[in-house]
């Protein structure tokens, strides 16, 4: 059986089944138990009869009639003792009436005119004790009352089932949907249980998925479009190359745009490594300070090439747990970025700080900055301004993306200001270990 809906109404059927089993074999073991429930009553049914046969010996007609009166004010029925044919020892009444469905001594209850009627044969049957109910009706019918039990039951079920079996379905063709190709089928359940944090819980997945795939086009696009220029260019320049009578100009140009597409290549591949789960490769503790040190030492010659300086600030003893390439690649892509676009003879800030459980690597330039509009856009992937840090620094526009992507997979942040003058991109990572040893600076070269 594969529908959850039947299963809970069989489920819950089943255990009412149960149910009653055990409640009769407890019944069966309460007559066989001399302690039990049933031995109990019938032990009272004997103390009654073995008083009344006492005080009618003893005491006659009177004497019964008065135990027979109290025993009608403690149980609330009507005793009467009569003889084998029926007829009343106190009044002489005949009650035969009420003895002709009990063929046996000592059956169950009947239901004699409306009324609950109890029998006991007793002195070896030549006297009947008879209890009559006073209430018209009696207990309900058994059967009656387990078969309205059952209905209940299964109404119950029922209504638990579509509580529970609805929300399913319809996240089913809501799955259905986003599994076709609708990318924006949603679940939007409001319910706080578990089928509410699993609707949910699709619900963040088909927004990553929707994210991911638009960024995906977005990226397959920009891609197309940087890679036609240059390849056009190449062809252009090839054809320029063969029929030219100065080669050498024509294959610098090529030498050029074969230059800028492997350019294009190695940072798209950077970019596809930084959308990898750093979870996926052994994390390490990375000292951040120590690696920032490393990654200006190799900058140097392009600083003094650019008649710069780096003005170091940092603190040290700043640890954190990660993908050492990642950290690298996004602090050394900021630092390279900072340098393209000093100007000639102005420091290149970086310092490192730590609060609130966080490392702040900031790294400012002092060049022309970027439009405010444009801090966020340009750490989306092929984004360039419109001057001098456009094309003409030689750049494709993925160094940006690269660090945003690399920082959001382990957990941080990063962001641009403008410095006035200059821009300034700061790198938030969460730490392990805070500094506890003096700052680490370097002045400006003599």
């Amino acid at each position: 059986m594969k529908s959850i809906h039947a299963k809970i109404i069989l489920w819950l059927l089943g255990t009412f089944a149960v149910s009653l089993a055990v409640f009769a074999v407890g019944m069966y073991r309460g007559r066989q138990d001399d302690l039990g429930p049933i031995s109990f009553l019938n032990r009272t049914f004997a103390l009654i009869e073995d008083e009344a046969l006492r005080a009618y010996r003893d005491e006659g007609p009177a004497g019964l009639a008065a135990y027979l009166k109290r025993l009608d004010a403690y149980y609330g029925a009507e005793h009467s003792l009569t003889d084998a044919s029926g007829h009343d020892l106190v009044t002489g009444a005949d009650r035969s009436a009420f003895l002709m469905d009990f063929r046996d001594s000592k059956g169950p209850p009947r239901r004699v005119g409306g009324r609950l009627v109890f029998s006991r044969s007793m002195g070896g049957g030549a006297y009947r004790l008879l209890i009559v109910l006073n209430r018209g009706t009696g207990p309900p019918n058994m059967m009656a009352y387990l078969g309205a039990v059952g209905l209940v039951i299964t109404a119950l079920g029922y209504i638990l089932a579509v509580h529970l079996v609805a929300p399913l379905r319809s996240l089913r063709k809501v799955v259905d949907q986003f599994g076709r190709g609708d990318l924006a089928a949603r679940a939007n359940s409001t319910r706080g249980d578990e089928i509410g944090e699993l609707s949910r819980a699709f619900d963040q997945m088909a927004d990553q998925i929707g994210t991911l795939r638009s960024a995906e086009l977005r990226l397959l696009q920009d891609v197309s479009h940087e890679l036609r220029s240059p390849l056009a260019r190449l062809g252009f320049n090839l054809e320029l190359a063969r029929m030219s009578d100065d080669p050498d100009t024509a294959f610098a140009r090529i030498k050029r745009d074969f230059e800028r597409l492997t350019s294009l290549v190695e940072e798209l591949l950077e970019l596809t490594t930084a959308e990898r789960d750093p979870a996926s490769r052994p994390a390490e503790m990375v000292p951040l300070g120590e690696l920032a040190l490393a990654i200006v030492e190799e900058c140097i010659p392009e600083v003094e090439a650019k008649g710069c300086w780096i003005a170091l600030n940092l603190e040290p003893n700043v640890d954190l747990k990660g993908d050492r390439e990642q950290i690298r690649r996004a602090v050394e892509n900021v630092l390279r970025n900072a340098i393209r676009h000093a100007p000639e003879g102005t420091p290149i800030e970086l310092t490192l700080s730590t609060r609130e459980g966080l490392a702040a690597l900031t790294i400012r330039d002092h060049g022309g900055g970027v439009p405010e509009e444009s801090l966020q856009a340009i750490f989306q992937p092929f984004f360039r301004v419109d001057d001098d840090r456009g094309r003409s620094s030689g750049g494709v526009g993925l160094g940006l993306s690269i660090v945003e992507r690399s920082v959001t997979l382990h957990q941080g942040r990063v962001r641009a200001d403008n410095a006035h003058p200059g821009l300034k991109v700061t790198i938030e990572l969460p730490i392990t270990r805070t500094p506890d040893q003096r700052l680490l600076t370097q002045p400006r070269p003599d």
